[in-house]
């Protein structure tokens, strides 16, 4: 009789133990995800939401293929490819794929903190990073073409452009302390345009803007 009233002290225990944990609010996951069905803060699910208001006229089509397998042998023609992940490191294929695209009047946007040396050396820019006060200082994002500025929290560092080919290249965005961020590049027939801030394309951002 004692063995049993034991073990039920120790099950309410546990049940106790387990509704006190359901009850505690959930720590915010501030991974960064940019995958189309990641509702996180730092997820792509929204701005992929809204691709099709902001391409109304257009044909959407999503690929989970390597650049190459995607681009190779297509005659795409005025058409954009968007690129949202920490880092683009395309191998030689992707790039070579990459680059055929652009220079036939297509356009391709990459936001991407981290790229490859192949790309870098390819546009002639090179991407460096500085600190800021603390993991929760607002970093501040203003476009040069007019658009408000975009605020950025949960974010001890920004990535900016160091160097890039002033011949080619159009300054879009820079940071709060007049570092460019976000530039066009002109290759071939097409553009290449570069965003050094990834987490601007998530939801947290999205939501903040709306709001």
């Amino acid at each position: 009789m004692k063995n049993l009233k034991f073990y039920i002290m120790i099950f309410f225990s546990l049940v106790i133990l387990i509704l006190f944990e359901l009850s505690q609010p959930k720590e915010i996951d501030w991974t960064e995800n940019y995958t189309k069905s990641s509702k996180i803060p730092y997820g792509g699910y929204i701005v992929h939401s809204l691709l099709p208001e902001i391409f109304k006229n257009g044909k959407i089509i999503e690929s989970e293929t390597e650049l190459y397998r995607t681009l190779r042998n297509k005659n795409y023609r005025n058409t954009n490819l968007i690129i949202i992940n920490n880092t683009f490191q395309p191998d030689k294929y992707d790039l070579k794929e990459l680059l055929k695209f652009t220079e036939k009047s297509n356009n391709v946007f990459i936001a991407a903190n981290i790229f490859s040396k192949e790309l870098t050396d390819t546009l002639n820019i090179k991407i460096s990073y500085s600190f800021l006060n603390d993991s929760t200082s607002t970093y501040k994002l203003n476009y040069v073409t007019g658009c408000e500025e975009i605020k950025i929290n949960k974010r001890p560092y920004g990535y900016y452009f160091e160097k890039y080919d002033t011949a080619n290249t159009q300054i879009l965005g820079i940071s709060k302390d007049g570092k460019a961020n976000f530039i066009s590049h002109k290759f071939g027939k097409g553009k290449i345009f570069i965003h050094t801030d990834p987490i601007v394309f998530t939801n947290y951002t999205a939501v903040d803007t709306i709001n």
